[in-house]
């Protein structure tokens, strides 16, 4: 039961840590898209 749910933490911890990358490329690509958008609209 033990060895099971020490799999299970660290299973937990790697999915919040790709989660937390995925989320910050997500934004980077957010805010790149806005700032492109911005000297399009001035170009």
């Amino acid at each position: 039961m033990c060895i099971e749910n020490k799999k299970q933490k660290k299973f937990q911890k790697g999915l919040d840590k790709m989660k937390n990358r995925i989320i910050i490329i997500l934004k980077l690509v957010y805010t790149n898209s806005k700032n492109n958008n911005k000297r399009l609209k001035r170009g």
